[in-house]
């Protein structure tokens, strides 16, 4: 991935980020390995070179969250956006085409802090086409129920530091479509709270689902 783009560079105590998008209003960027073992860490952000402001940030173990779609609606009154999940037939969850009760389902996450092994993947390197499982334990809660859950496992072909995770949803005798309130949280951190366009949004996400018990 670039560590540039546009004139636009981000380091962390020294580090450049891998950056995948730059505008007068938006930076998106990994944050690298390297400041895992620390507490602190000194982000900058330059433009042609020149230092344009500088912040310090604590450093977590795990600051997991979810991705949602913040395209969709959030007027179920609970304020919580769809999750961004695939059937298990690989296609996108939604109304129009749920989940099967008591099929599997795959989830996607960030902030895991996780990898194989003793050594971290080079920071802004891609995943490989088949990714080995990462050793962390992911929860996901269903209301009350705690529902099955495959390995984290890296999302190939994407910035290493991204996840996916097999989700077993509950069997159900609900009649018709209906929608499940998904948790999940990492080694026991809750996936962050969402804000978007400076509103709080809870740590959840919905996932369209249709009656049907599988064995």
């Amino acid at each position: 991935m670039p560590l540039s783009l546009g004139g636009v560079t981000v380091t962390f105590d020294g580090v450049a980020a891998p950056l995948t998008y730059a505008s007068t209003g938006q930076i998106n960027l990994g944050v690298p390995w390297e400041v895992k073992q620390k507490t602190s860490t000194v982000m900058q952000v330059m433009l042609d070179g020149k230092l344009v402001t500088s912040r310090q940030f604590a450093v977590a173990a795990s600051s997991p969250s979810l991705f949602v779609d913040t395209g969709g609606t959030s007027a179920d009154g609970n304020d919580f956006f769809p999750a961004i999940v695939l059937n298990s037939d690989g296609t996108k969850n939604s109304f129009a085409n749920p989940a099967q009760a008591g099929s599997w389902v795959t989830m996607f996450l960030n902030g895991a802090s996780a990898y194989a092994g003793v050594v971290p993947p080079k920071t802004g390197s891609i995943t490989d086409a088949a990714p080995i499982p990462i050793g962390i334990s992911a929860g996901v809660m269903a209301g009350t129920t705690s529902l099955e859950t495959g390995p984290l496992i890296p999302w190939p072909g994407v910035l290493a530091g991204l996840y996916q995770l097999p989700v077993r949803m509950r069997e159900s005798t609900q009649s018709g479509t209906h929608v499940e309130t998904l948790r999940v949280s990492v080694d026991g951190v809750p996936a962050a709270p969402l804000v978007y366009i400076d509103k709080v949004y809870q740590s959840a996400g919905l996932v369209w689902v249709i009656e049907g018990v599988y064995s």
